[in-house]
């Protein structure tokens, strides 16, 4: 006995300083890592407001659109091609209060000319997009931050400008004299994030490279995760808000784009991941019919497993229960809507992710929880999607259009080394 007690004596004194170290390295390498998050990003954001407010604006001439008159800015390409730049544009009514969840309303009417000079507010969405541990979360972030351009200022938008009133587009244009002799072709794009992330800010898509090339380029945000496309199988919230509100910004795109020297007759619809699926999607959808002319598809088509879910019910009815919503509010579609049209979005995205269960987590391509949906008809209501694109797709039934389909190179592997 004397002898076991001795051995685990030394045992312990060899031992268990060791642990002691590992443990305080470990939490030393957690603390180093998001102080250098901090640091890049700190700095990032000072590099990017300093830069901001050296340079001098040259304002663009004044712009008729159909709900006002804006004015926007020059900028300069890498190449020295001088374009304009018109930010934040609204084009649908603010989707706050009763109106969440819902299909977006037109733009309201301005009176004085508004400077559309910086993007607008960026769509809400969760911090956290899966349940990986914190540590790799911050280690990823780290690397996004020290590998992408851009990604500083992307972050610092994100942490700044995240607003529910967030229908916003961006019109850049080669066209330095307006109106335009001679209109040309435009290019709307569609920005990725599995539906539940992202933004159009020029960041991270820039135009430069398509205005050198003489033509007109639109970005835009549009509603992500709940917000966007949370179902219950009601007339009150049918699904597919995002969507439509990507319809909103390509009928804005129809009747506005003149102003800018854009082509309303020649617009190439151009998605990259969730926003290439979104594309494909309209190539189907009876909504956007007419509203564009060619596709690009890049990484992602409308059959992609994470695209579609017919488990919209289940996964509305766990957001109000992981949201503090009692057994009968949440079981009851009625109630649960009301309840979640009256939280805050921050509550509903610091639990998106919650409602993802075990069999979720699980599957071979993740899933997002609030996704498109193949949607039920209601009288007075536009339906984006009533039948399922297989079904179109079988049966030929999308726009005669020219597509164009590819991958990006590495597409995603950032979120995945």
């Amino acid at each position: 006995m004397v002898q076991i007690q001795e051995n685990l004596s030394t045992f312990g004194r060899r031992f268990l300083p060791a642990a002691l170290n590992a443990t305080w390295m470990s939490i030393g390498l957690v603390c180093g890592v998001i102080l250098a998050c901090v640091v890049l990003l700190a700095g990032g954001i000072v590099a990017t407001i300093i830069a901001e407010r050296m340079v001098t604006i040259t304002y663009s001439t004044q712009v008729k659109v159909d709900t006002g008159e804006v004015r926007g800015r020059e900028r300069t390409s890498p190449s020295g091609k001088v374009f304009l730049s018109f930010q934040g544009i609204p084009y649908a009514k603010p989707p706050v209060g009763d109106l969440r969840f819902k299909a977006p309303l037109p733009a309201e009417p301005w009176e004085d000319v508004k400077d559309t000079l910086s993007e607008g507010n960026i769509c809400p969405q969760p911090h956290r997009v899966s349940k990986t541990s914190p540590i790799k979360s911050m280690g990823s972030m780290l690397k996004m931050i020290v590998s992408m351009p851009g990604m500083a200022k992307f972050l610092f938008n994100y942490i700044r400008r995240m607003n529910e009133d967030c229908l916003f587009l961006n019109v850049y244009t080669p066209q330095t004299t307006l109106p335009a002799t001679e209109l040309a072709p435009v290019v709307v794009f569609i920005h990725g994030g599995g539906f539940i992330a992202g933004n159009g800010d020029m960041s991270l898509y820039g135009p430069d490279y398509l205005v050198e090339q003489g033509v007109v380029v639109v970005t835009f945000n549009y509603r992500l995760g709940a917000l966007g496309f949370l179902s219950t199988n009601s007339a009150e919230a049918p699904g597919n808000a995002g969507l439509k509100d990507q319809v909103m910004a390509l009928r804005w795109v129809r009747d506005n784009i003149r102003a800018f020297g854009g082509d309303p007759g020649s617009v190439t619809l151009y998605g990259e991941s969730a926003g290439s699926a979104s594309a494909a999607l309209h190539l189907m959808s009876p909504m956007s019919s007419g509203l564009f002319h060619r596709v690009i598809l890049a990484s992602s088509t409308a059959q992609n497993q994470y695209v579609l879910t017919e488990d919209s019910d289940r996964f509305s009815r766990r957001l109000a229960e992981v949201c503090g919503a009692d057994n009968e509010t949440a079981a009851d579609p009625d109630k649960r809507l009301h309840f979640l049209q009256h939280i805050s979005h921050t509550l509903m995205d610091d639990k998106l992710v919650d409602t993802l269960g075990d069999e979720d987590v699980r599957s071979i391509m993740g899933r997002v929880p609030f996704v498109p949906v193949v949607e039920t008809e209601f009288p007075g209501q536009e339906a984006f999607l009533s039948e399922h694109p297989d079904h179109l797709v079988r049966e030929g039934r999308y726009a005669p259009v020219p597509i164009m389909m590819g991958v990006n190179n590495k597409e995603g592997s950032v979120f995945y080394t």
